[in-house]
């Protein structure tokens, strides 16, 4: 190539490139970020159901955003009072915001696929005592699709989880999902889940645990801490079937054990659960808090051979129900055993 070439091409194609790139680093770095923070915040507490407050909104790399000191303060729905007659039924008590506070979230999007029609965003999350990193894509038609893993995350920051156990949760949260939903219908999902807690523990001797339709633990029962040691399993989903797996924890106060499948529902809140629960108190735990002997006692249809206690924990997620059983799932209930009614 000769020199006057060259010399054309720089002056015709180097020049409007370098003009270009000039004035896209200039619009980076010039950008109004606190307009663009203020309409963030708005949209986000648009809902009412949750506040959004952003310290510092500026770049990242790649044309990305970072904000900083990210706070989220989530007011959860009153629960439903319960029906008349169920033992222990009591004024559902107001529920408190629950307050999450992220060191920093950094974000990308990919330009070819906002110009495809579609999203895809990647994503750091630094907080919670640990980090967040992950990808999304989603597509009108073709569905969506998550990758992210999380590493060491304090589960006493994570309100979901806890409201899920009925007890504050203690312990470092390690997980990994990669998760495909077509056409946005979850019966045609696919993926896997896989999790692990390191030096997981329930109940602080404070909150009491409640069994809804348990004439014994319907008032509820203060728990003390209870180890369950290192906790984990997978969770392998196919055909909108998502299949547990060796979720399992085993410590000196109970071993746990968690299987059965759920059929994804559209929506997600309908899916049909078939799972199955096992535990086994150790004499240890037993001794150091009789009440756990009132645990058992109000199981006692739930007694399985091998010294375990059993709960099939059956029908839609939204309603879930805890059913007392010695057998899995697929067996069927016993005349003796009776589903928990619950608020």
């Amino acid at each position: 190539m000769s020199p006057a070439l060259i010399a054309r091409l720089v002056k015709w194609v180097g020049y409007p490139l370098f003009g270009l790139f000039s004035f896209v680093v200039f619009l980076y770095v010039t950008f109004p970020y606190d307009k663009l923070k203020d309409r963030i915040e708005q949209q986000l507490s648009a809902s009412g159901e949750m506040k959004v407050t952003i310290d510092e909104l500026g770049p990242s790399p790649l044309f990305g955003l970072s904000a900083k000191r990210v706070l989220l303060v989530m007011t959860p729905k009153a629960r439903s009072a319960p029906p008349p007659g169920v033992p222990g039924a009591a004024k559902p008590e107001k529920p408190k915001p629950v307050r999450i506070l992220l060191d920093e979230v950094s974000g990308s999007v990919g330009l070819l696929a906002v110009l495809g029609g579609g999203t895809a965003v990647s994503f750091d999350v630094e907080g919670m005592g640990g980090t967040i990193s992950g990808s999304y894509e989603a597509h009108k038609t073709k569905g969506w699709a998550l990758s992210l893993e999380a590493e060491r995350l304090r589960l006493a920051d994570l309100p979901a989880v806890q409201e899920f156990v009925g007890l504050p949760v203690k312990g470092a949260l390690t997980a990994k999902i990669d998760l495909t939903v077509p056409k946005n219908q979850w019966p045609e999902a696919s993926g896997e889940l896989s999790l692990e807690c390191d030096g997981c523990a329930v109940g602080d001797g404070k909150a009491k645990l409640k069994v809804p339709g348990n004439p014994l633990l319907a008032m509820g029962i203060t728990l003390p801490r209870i180890r369950l040691g290192q906790f984990g399993g997978q969770v392998k989903i196919e055909k909108g079937t998502a299949t547990l797996e060796n979720v399992s924890a085993k410590s000196p106060d109970i071993e746990v054990a968690l299987e059965g499948t759920i059929a994804l529902r559209q929506p997600l809140a309908f899916s049909n659960s078939q799972a199955y629960l096992k535990f086994k108190i150790s004499p240890e735990l037993k001794r150091r808090d009789p009440k756990f002997e009132l645990v058992e006692n109000g199981l006692g249809q739930a007694k399985r051979p091998d010294g375990f206690f059993g709960m099939r924990l059956v029908g839609p997620l939204k309603t879930l129900r805890p059913v007392p059983s010695a057998a899995g799932p697929g067996t069927g209930p016993t005349k003796r055993q009776r589903p928990f009614r619950r608020f």
